[in-house]
């Protein structure tokens, strides 16, 4: 291998690195209000891990020679179609969470839920910026050998932290959560496209695994009101702050 390409070679692993890496600091939260929880980032993780496996599972209904096409196209659909229903979802979790706040607590409340709504505002960027790059001939190829880690580390961060909820409340994250999860199962259910795997199953496993994220969406919420005192009408401002 020559110098061109052992350069080449680096180049590209420099990239991933930075992809990597850009994509923490943009759709990590940065725990304005309370210091990073180990437990809670733990069930986060645990809930959209459970997730990326339940549209795996998902994803082997297909069956016949052009089982890769279908997969690959569907894993891209799935990961579109729930961020395509975490943005209105965000929007309107963020508005119920105002309306219940005490008066005197919601423009303070108001004042935090701008960290999420900046960190969407990049998501949608993101998305489209990678989607026209995508469609440059001769350049697509480039853009997703390039932007792979990126891609893959934004995603898997968005589905965690919903666009870095817990900065603009606690109960937010948890919240989206659970309705775009059962606003994708009911999706599922009702998708009329052939399977190879039996209905039972696949009933079974969406709402099964719709039930256990709910579970876990519970647990975030019981922990941030345990030992941070956040509730719906308290404000997203943990007590300990106050």
């Amino acid at each position: 291998m020559g110098t061109s390409g052992v350069d080449a070679i680096v180049g590209l692993i420099k990239s991933w690195q930075a992809g990597w890496t850009l994509a923490g600091e943009l759709f990590a939260p940065k725990n304005y209000l309370a210091p990073s929880d180990v437990a809670v980032d733990r069930l986060g993780t645990l809930r959209a891990l459970l997730g990326v496996g339940i549209t795996a599972l998902l994803l082997t209904r297909y069956a016949g020679p052009d089982w890769a096409e279908f997969f690959a196209r569907d894993a891209a659909l799935r990961i579109i179609l729930s961020a395509t229903v975490g943005f209105p979802v965000c929007l309107l979790a963020m508005a119920a969470l105002l309306v219940c706040t005490k008066s005197g607590r919601r423009g303070d409340t108001a004042r935090h839920l701008w960290q999420p709504l900046r960190t969407m505002g990049v998501g949608v960027l993101a998305i489209f910026a990678l989607g026209t790059l995508l469609l440059i001939p001769c350049i697509g190829i480039f853009v997703v050998v390039a932007m792979a880690p990126f891609a893959v580390r934004a995603a898997f961060l968005i589905t965690k932290h919903w666009f870095a909820a817990a900065d603009g409340h606690l109960l937010l994250g948890p919240i989206v959560a659970v309705i775009v999860t059962w606003t994708v199962a009911v999706i599922d259910i009702t998708d009329a496209s052939p399977s190879a795997l039996p209905y039972g199953f696949y009933l079974m496993l969406v709402l099964g695994g719709s039930v256990t994220i709910t579970g876990l969406a519970v647990m975030e919420y019981r922990r941030a009101h345990r030992y941070y005192g956040v509730t719906f009408r308290g404000g997203s401002r943990p007590h300990l702050f106050r």
